[in-house]
């Protein structure tokens, strides 16, 4: 991701505007327009409904507006060029992860969780969801599907990617995937699994108070809008609260 896409996207979102966002960032509107575009192909969703007057911004940019913010705060205190960040969102929250070194993340509500038998096929290798008890819950359908997400986007991929099965999770408590250059962990939000995934260099870096000790990968649970810290990456959350009509 450009970071700049950023300052982009928190200046059209606060002026409603292509051409006043444009003056404001001393580009042109067209320049700024594809700027955008790469955004959202970057994030998966149109971020701004193009046809309203004035400009308004689609749920996925609802969504994606306070991780902007909460990304540009971190990314004004470090140096941009060190920086990976991975993101994700569903009709209930919206996740970012950043990191020094790649990174994976992916969140899956509790109720998009009972696809995944009828993908099983897919998504499983033999004997693999009986062993970490995939089905148990539409929780833990959904944590698996978080965990062979992040784990594909970690290595640039996703879960209709080629190599499905090459994440397979060995245990949901603690997290762990069959790959041992790979280190796993689930969060819990409300109705949803996050799911965060990095490569294995030595030791985890130390955690603080509020992420899963020793790098035991445990299932916890997050306030929505809490940054958390560990295993070397930040996680921001955002929690989706469905808008009331009219």
């Amino acid at each position: 991701m450009d970071l700049r896409w950023l300052d982009d996207f928190l200046t059209v979102f606060d002026c409603g505007s292509f051409t006043q966002a444009a003056q404001r960032r001393g580009v042109s509107q067209s320049g700024l327009s594809r700027r955008i575009q790469a955004l959202e192909q970057w994030v998966g969703a149109p971020l701004f409904d193009r046809l309203a007057q004035p400009l308004l911004p689609t749920a996925a940019g609802r969504r994606f507006a306070p991780l902007a913010i909460g990304l540009r705060s971190m990314f004004d205190g470090a140096r941009r060029s060190d920086l990976h960040v991975s993101i994700t969102h569903t009709r209930h929250c919206a996740v970012a992860a950043v990191s020094l070194a790649p990174v994976g993340v992916d969140a899956c509500d509790d109720d998009d969780g009972p696809r995944l038998p009828r993908m099983a096929k897919r998504v499983f290798d033999d004997g693999e969801a009986e062993a970490c008890d995939a089905h148990a819950s539409a929780e833990t359908q959904a944590a698996v599907w978080a965990l062979k997400e992040a784990g594909l986007k970690l290595h640039g991929g996703g879960i209709f990617m080629p190599g499905l099965r090459s994440v397979r999770v060995e245990s949901l408590e603690p997290a762990r995937v069959a790959d041992p250059s790979m280190r796993v962990a689930l969060y819990r939000l409300p109705h949803a699994a996050v799911a965060v995934a990095s490569m294995h260099a030595g030791r985890a870096s130390a955690d603080d108070s509020r992420t899963d000790p020793a790098g035991s990968g445990r299932v916890t649970r997050r306030r929505p809008g809490m940054g958390s810290v560990g295993f070397g990456w930040t996680l921001l959350s955002t929690r989706i609260v469905r808008e009331r009509p009219g």
